[in-house]
């Protein structure tokens, strides 16, 4: 896996079914978009990473199966966009199909390139991860329940 030039990463969750989906309209249209409301930390990302494309390891929330406690997809975050009245500004283009029926508004939609599923030699323990700012270690069964800004693995 070929390193990004920062040296803070995005820690994030997405449901398994919007990342399975997501992938299709990143090889598509060459980017996906995920919604969120913590418009704080894709702020301050941007700001850290100066425009520079950002490693993110995304966590499978809601995967319906036996719990994994590792980041298990992975693709380079390209920065945000602000939402229009909830929604992204050009629609449903880069939204995956299955968030179609998502009611919840979002504040920004985070974009990434690359997206792909880890093989499972290359899961990351979320054990792994250390808090950018706080340099806060994560504990055994931590999961994200929000993105965050972490140093590079």
């Amino acid at each position: 896996m070929e390193k990004t030039v920062c040296d803070v990463a995005l820690l994030a969750p997405v449901p398994l079914v919007h990342l399975e989906s997501g992938l299709a309209v990143c090889q598509a249209k060459g980017k996906v978009a995920f919604g969120s409301k913590e418009w704080k930390a894709f702020h301050k990302l941007n700001i850290i990473s100066a425009d520079r494309p950002v490693d993110v390891y995304i966590y499978a929330s809601w995967a319906g199966i036996k719990e994994v406690w590792a980041a298990t997809w992975h693709g380079i975050y390209i920065g945000y966009v602000e939402s229009v009245g909830g929604v992204h500004p050009d629609g449903l283009e880069f939204r995956p199909d299955s968030t179609q029926s998502d009611t919840d508004d979002s504040a920004v939609f985070w974009e990434i390139k690359d997206l792909r599923r880890l093989t499972e030699a290359k899961h990351i323990p979320l054990t792994d991860f250390v808090g950018y700012d706080k340099k806060v270690t994560y504990k055994k069964n931590f999961k994200p329940e929000r993105p965050l800004l972490v140093e590079h693995p």
